[in-house]
């Protein structure tokens, strides 16, 4: 089994659900790296797949689907 499915299946096993993120599956650590919920989904979100938004007065970012879904609706 390679190591990229060993990663998939333990982070879809519900022994380690929370620790991985909801987006690209890439598992988060404990003390480094934990993932942030989204604002809008509260799933929890790796670095990589979060979209910061332009707004000057507070910066706020979202998982790339939320930031792809209200860009959709503008």
């Amino acid at each position: 089994m390679a190591s990229g499915e060993l990663e998939v299946l333990r982070c879809e096993s519900s022994l380690w659900s929370g620790h991985c993120c909801a987006r690209c599956r890439a598992e988060l650590g404990r003390i480094i790296n934990r993932g942030a919920n989204c604002r809008a989904c509260r799933e929890r979100i790796c670095m990589s797949c979060r979209e910061y938004s332009t707004a000057a007065h507070a910066p706020e970012w979202l998982c790339i689907r939320c930031h792809k879904e209200k860009i959709e609706y503008v």
